[in-house]
């Protein structure tokens, strides 16, 4: 799931595009889209392997909902 949050190529098939990185202070844009255009992020909290927190298009009006928070549970499958 790491590199699914992490890895842009992933990222990007698995939410949206962008130049995110697991870097405190990293700002990117997220294209969301004709229906969401594109939106402004920064990263605010990084504990490898574990959280990947990011502002995400703040204040911005019709922001869709994000993807919430990702807890690997125990034994679950790895993401190839």
């Amino acid at each position: 799931m790491w590199k699914a949050l992490t890895d842009p190529e992933l990222h990007a098939r698995w939410w949206a595009a962008g130049d995110i990185r697991p870097v405190v202070g990293h700002r990117f844009t997220l294209d969301m889209g004709n229906a969401f255009g594109h939106r402004s992020c920064e990263v605010t909290e990084v504990d490898d392997e574990r959280l990947l927190a990011y502002r995400f298009a703040e204040g911005t009006p019709s922001t869709p909902p994000s993807p919430g928070p990702c807890t690997p549970k125990t034994g679950a499958p790895a993401l190839s």
